[in-house]
């Protein structure tokens, strides 16, 4: 009794409350830094976070090893600030502390996740190294405004013919809240599609493989996947852009804004929501932002739980659609992944370069053949 007192008090003692507040500062900090730079890549309105630039000031130099090495460490310390974040509010947890269960935390759950030990490692260098090349980048995100300025102009003159350039800010910071839910409508059917479409499953599969949520399992993913599902979201990623540059370079810098909150939102969302950390928004929020931890039942093993909560930024599109299951129905959660997948039962190189390959030629001879 004496030891489950001294449990509560640790818990609510002034000290370990403020180093959660401490430690949601430095899980959420990261996320704004990263949506304004993301967003500022669509339009460079702030030249301080461009990372190459910032570089060659500090004088690592603008040799390509040197320029590669520093971005990947800085990309890496980014990404390592919040899971710090994370991982400290799971060991706040009362389960957590009284058990001294850093096993159950999203880092210790990397080696208990079935398949290639510390496959999620392997995983998330992968992407982070392939990030760093931008032909492959360029390739692999579709980013065709960023690198062909006329659609630029001539997008601008299509909207002028189509649509009045706005006269206040308010009017153009609608018309591109409208923009932005258009295009996190064509993500969330986007999704859908990934789980619906034989072929396009095969490479969505890598990602539900993990059995655990470990906090780097969202790096679980196949870039062969994005060459069929970016000609559904492409169209629509363009025009937000386009429509982000022609607001700002009017002065308008309320969309900017705007667009780095969804891309803050999607960030943070993407990160807690395959971590252990159990976040469920209070209402009314709920009813408009996706909470993070409803991820979990996406990736529930349980049949009842397959094929819900597509969305991860706005929930109601699945309320929309009919795909929305709440918070309810955690408890019923008994694991995660796909049971006997084969991206579970080789070595993480193989996996990520070749099955999803040897996966898509089998699929295409059982239907031609």
């Amino acid at each position: 009794m004496n030891y489950e007192s001294d449990i509560n008090n640790l818990i609510n003692s002034p000290n370990l409350q403020e180093r959660k507040k401490f430690a949601w500062l430095i899980l959420i900090l990261p996320f704004v830094i990263g949506a304004l730079r993301a967003s500022n890549e669509r339009f460079s309105l702030f030249n301080a976070f461009d990372v190459d630039k910032l570089l060659n000031q500090i004088g690592i130099g603008d040799s390509f090893l040197n320029l590669f090495l520093a971005t990947i460490a800085i990309k890496f310390i980014f990404i390592l600030f919040p899971m710090i974040g994370i991982i400290f509010l799971e060991l706040s947890n009362p389960k957590s502390i009284s058990n001294g269960l850093f096993r159950n935390t999203s880092f210790g759950r990397i080696k208990r996740s079935k398949g290639f030990k510390f496959a999620d490692v392997w995983y998330f260098f992968f992407n982070l190294l392939i990030a760093q090349f931008p032909l492959i980048g360029t390739l692999l995100t579709f980013g065709l405004a960023n690198i062909y300025s006329p659609i630029g102009s001539w997008f601008h003159s299509l909207y002028e013919s189509i649509v009045p350039l706005p006269s206040s800010e308010i009017i153009g910071s609608v018309i591109f809240i409208v923009a932005i839910l258009l295009d996190d409508m064509v993500k969330y059917f986007n999704h859908r599609i990934a789980h619906e479409i034989g072929f396009i499953w095969d490479f969505h599969e890598f990602h539900h493989s993990a059995t655990e949520m470990t906090i780097l399992n969202k790096d679980r993913n196949i870039f062969l996947q994005d060459i069929f599902t970016a000609p559904f979201t492409l169209p629509i990623s363009i025009l937000s852009g386009l429509l982000l540059n022609e607001y700002v370079s009017q002065g308008f810098v309320t969309p900017f804004y705007i667009y780095s909150f969804y891309l803050g939102l999607g960030f943070f969302g993407a990160l807690v929501g395959h971590s252990s950390l159990k976040v469920i928004y209070p209402k009314p929020l709920n009813y408009i932002f996706m909470s993070p931890s409803l991820h979990w039942l996406h990736h529930s093993i349980n049949p009842s739980h397959y094929n819900c909560n597509y969305g991860m930024n706005f929930a109601f599109w699945d309320r929309l659609f009919g795909s929305y299951l709440d918070e309810t129905n955690i408890k019923d959660i008994t694991g995660f992944g796909v049971k006997g997948t084969q991206y579970n039962k080789k070595h993480p190189l193989y996996v990520y370069s070749i099955l999803p390959v040897v996966k898509f030629i089998k699929r295409v001879q059982t239907v031609f053949i």
